[in-house]
């Protein structure tokens, strides 16, 4: 064990940990075991197991969805192999919606992930364990009730996903970049911030022709994924890749940029847009961009602008990649939902950028919204918070610096 670190244990839900990690670093990739024990060091925890909530196709389903009974086989395998990985199975069910369509929905693994809680809860409440808290690693509501039986028993859990979290009315850490990178085990050049600014340069760049090799389909973004030799990531339509002929992955085709793309919702991590030749757009795709300076966060997740674009003076950022003073590129083609594509400038000093949390110890208010603290890894900061809500004397948290003078945000509640 660790000295310095809490004794924990880690339930993950996987899908949901794998559709943010997506969503933070644009990656789609799962967890693995080793990844979160890392992970969870940044913010003071020593993850003795890491339990997995994971499905597999039910009997009747096996043949149909025989691909994702290879690949979630494999996935369990990879747990199992870990001396401090479990996995809590559950079931993958195919479904018809009401359009015709045939899906795979996840069964069990919620009530799997929710009695292993609660299990644990009452072992470390009545002092048989050898954790002393419960991370879980999920955005989902449904293990709400686990969570309140576990504050009921007094047992400290703590819940950590990339957003909304601080709001439920639980113990919280906010997952950044530099955790999911982590937790997935991902290693690519380009990734969340870095992808963020490449993409938001190449949109608003000259045009220019590239080799771009075919990744894999993207069934969420119904779009073919395309990288080009430094690792930016793209998307080509279908009817697009159609025209030079089958396409597979491997193939290496010739494009230019042509835009970002937020998927089909409108808000998954935006990639760039490629377009083949023969394909002729009818405008100019970087008159829908704007400028803007960040002048603050408000929020770890908010960003304040220097000046309103389509009257927002305040966009969603994801915490760390950008400090005050620095430029971001805008995509305003909906006016009324304007929408950061990324920074035009990276920070520096490489830890801000990955927006590395830490935990603080503070010594003294210095006013109403700023606190003076250290931090055993970036020595003495100042933390910003609301007037009235100052950061508890002699308590640790996670935070992340947010400008050059050392001024840094909250990014958790209470640690243990």
């Amino acid at each position: 064990m660790t000295t310095g670190l809490t004794p924990a244990l880690v339930v993950v839900d996987s899908r949901n940990i794998f559709h943010q990690t997506a969503s933070a670093t644009g990656y789609r990739e799962r967890p693995v075991v080793d990844g979160v024990i890392d992970a969870m060091h940044d913010y003071g925890f020593e993850a003795l197991e890491v339990h997995v909530g994971l499905a597999l196709p039910r009997a009747r389903d096996a043949v149909t969805l025989s691909e994702a009974k290879r690949v979630n086989e494999l996935f369990r395998d990879s747990i199992e192999a870990n001396p401090q990985g479990k996995v809590l199975l559950g079931e993958l069910h195919l479904k018809q919606k009401a359009r015709g369509q045939v899906v795979a929905e996840e069964k069990q693994v919620d009530v799997a992930c929710a009695v292993d809680i609660c299990r644990h809860a009452n072992l470390i409440a009545r002092h048989e364990s050898r954790f002393k808290a419960i991370v879980v690693l999920s955005q989902d509501t449904d293990l709400s009730p686990a969570l309140r039986y576990a504050q009921e028993i007094h047992v400290p859990v703590i819940v950590g996903a990339h957003e909304r979290v601080e709001y439920r009315g639980f113990p919280h850490l906010l997952l950044t970049e530099r955790s999911f990178r982590k937790i997935a085990g991902i290693s690519a050049p380009l990734i969340g911030h870095a992808l963020r600014h490449a993409v938001a340069t190449s949109v608003i760049g000259p045009d220019r022709w590239g080799d771009w090799e075919l990744v894999a389909w993207d069934a969420t973004r119904e779009r073919w994924l395309v990288k080009d030799a430094n690792g930016l990531l793209g998307v080509l339509r279908s009817d697009h890749a159609s025209l030079t002929g089958k396409p597979s992955p491997g193939d290496v085709l010739r494009l230019r940029v042509a835009g970002a793309d937020f998927g089909r919702r409108g808000n998954d991590f935006p990639l760039v847009t490629c377009t083949p030749k023969g394909v002729h757009p009818g405008h100019d795709h970087r008159t829908r961009y704007e400028r803007r300076v960040v002048a603050g966060r408000r929020g770890i997740n908010e960003v304040i602008l220097d000046r309103p674009v389509h009257a927002k003076s305040r966009l969603d950022y994801p915490p760390g990649g950008v400090l005050a003073g620095a430029e971001l590129l805008i995509d305003c083609g909906e006016p009324l939902r304007p929408v950061v594509v990324g920074p035009l400038e990276l920070p520096t000093n490489r830890d801000l950028c990955q927006a590395c949390p830490f935990s603080v110890t503070t010594i003294q208010q210095t006013s109403p919204t700023t606190t003076a603290a250290t931090s055993r890894t970036h020595g003495r900061v100042v933390i910003s918070h609301s007037a009235g809500t100052p950061p508890e004397l002699g308590v640790r948290y996670a935070a992340v610096l947010v400008n050059e003078k050392r001024v840094a945000k909250l990014i958790s509640s209470v640690l243990p």
